[in-house]
Formats: C-alpha cells, sequence, structure tokens
C-alpha cells in the first residue's frame, strides 16, 4: 500500500495523518475482493500490485477534482464492476452519498460482502441496465457527479450517463489515450444530451503507467425525454 500513500500524498490529496488512517480501509477491501475473485470473476486484476495501480490509483486519479465532491452531494457510478471508481471514492468521500449500479447482479453481490467489513453507510447498490434507470424520475437528473470506466464509446457512454446529471452538475468518463478522438466523434451528441465538453485532463502518464484522460462533461441543460433509448438504438448509434 505504500505506493497508494505516496500517490495520496504527493499529489496533495490529503494530510499525512488522514491518508494512514484510510489505508486499512483500502487494504481490506483490495483483499477482500481479490479472495472472492477465485470464486467469482469480478476483476482481471489478480496481484495486488496491478491492483493498486490500475484499480485505486487510477480511480483517485479524479481527486483532483475533489472540490466537487460536498458533503451531502449524490454521484452515481454506472458499470461499476468490481466498485470501481466508486467503492475507492466512498472511502475517501464518507460525507457523499455513492450510488453504484451495475446490471450484473452477482458483481454486485461481491462488492456488498466486500465492504460489510468497511461499514460504508454511503453506499447504494443497484441493480438494473443504464438506459433503463436512467428514465426513472427517483435518478433522472438526480446526482451532481456521474463517473464510469466502463468500456465503451463516449456516445454510448454520453447517451446512458448524462441524463442522471443535474444541470450544472458532470459526467466523468475515464478513457484511453483515445480520449481526444472520441471526443471529436461525440461533441455533436453530447451537445444534445444537454452536455458541453468542459475539458480533456490527461493523467496517470507518471509512474509507469499508461496514458488515460478524463472527459469532463459539464451538463447545461436538460436532457431531451426521449433520451436514452433502448439499448438496441443506442448501439446503432447517432445519425
Amino acid at each position: 500500500m505504500e505506493e497508494l500513500k505516496n500517490f495520496l500524498l504527493d499529489n496533495h490529496y490529503e494530510e499525512r495523518k488522514r491518508v494512514e488512517q484510510l489505508l486499512p480501509f483500502y487494504y481490506q477491501y483490495m483483499e477482500n475482493i481479490l479472495q472472492w475473485n477465485e470464486k467469482i470473476n469480478v476483476t482481471s486484476i489478480r496481484q495486488e500490485k496491478d491492483f493498486i495501480q490500475k484499480h485505486y490509483i487510477d480511480s483517485l486519479s479524479l481527486l483532483k477534482y475533489k472540490k466537487w465532491f460536498l458533503s451531502g452531494s449524490k454521484v452515481i457510478d454506472i458499470g461499476t464492476g468490481g466498485g470501481f471508481p466508486g467503492i475507492p471514492l466512498a472511502i475517501f468521500f464518507p460525507e457523499t452519498q455513492f450510488i453504484l449500479v451495475d446490471s450484473v447482479g452477482k458483481k454486485l453481490e461481491v462488492i456488498k460482502e466486500c465492504i460489510k467489513p468497511l461499514s460504508l453507510n454511503n453506499v447504494t447498490l443497484i441493480k438494473e441496465r443504464a438506459e433503463i434507470l436512467g428514465r426513472n424520475p427517483d435518478h433522472r437528473q438526480q446526482y451532481h457527479i456521474c463517473v464510469s470506466r466502463a468500456v465503451a464509446p463516449l456516445q454510448m457512454l454520453s447517451e446512458l450517463c448524462i441524463p442522471f446529471v443535474k444541470e450544472k452538475g458532470h459526467f466523468i468518463s475515464y478513457k484511453g489515450k483515445e480520449g481526444i478522438k472520441e471526443v471529436e466523434e461525440s461533441r455533436n451528441v453530447i451537445s444534445n444530451l444537454g452536455g458541453q465538453v468542459e475539458n480533456i485532463d490527461f493523467y496517470s502518464e507518471e509512474k509507469g503507467m499508461e496514458r488515460h484522460s478524463f472527459i469532463v462533461i459539464r451538463k447545461i441543460k436538460q436532457t431531451p425525454e426521449k433520451y436514452p433509448r433502448e439499448m438496441k438504438e443506442i448501439k446503432k448509434g447517432w445519425k
């Protein structure tokens, strides 16, 4: 966990005392996930070093925007998989509410068991498809921030995620080095969904990690009622 500790301290994300208080929570969740992973495949990552780099440091690179994670605010994580980035962020922001969504129930059951010892009272798990939940008035345009590390084209992710975001809120997509290309292909789609590309922020070029990017989209107006469409329509793309 020393690498994670140094990452948080070197980037001035928190004072040393608090970082040292948080590390046991990160360690326990990692151990729990890796143990469950032997029975139910929730991540292809099996080694602690890789887990810290590719799950924890990658997820927590979003802390450069920590001023947006206000006490009492609501964050939704679409396609959370093994709980990333939602759980690492929820550990760091105990006063922020996190809703983790995935369509695969067994993954959510693993997360549920893995967070029990951590007493994370700010985490809610929902089994549902994003395109269905995004039309539910209890969730549509109810979140300050939507995050997603899901592997899907930005056009598709934008249609699935932007409907969840309140006006003036943000959708942040974790992307690889192809982020700029995807943005250029998606600007009109994002605009039609009520969003505006605010920033393309590259990170993780140090520490021997792959070059990743955050696509930061600000919600500037309400999403038209017809979005998100059914998945078969979303997969057809936009004309």
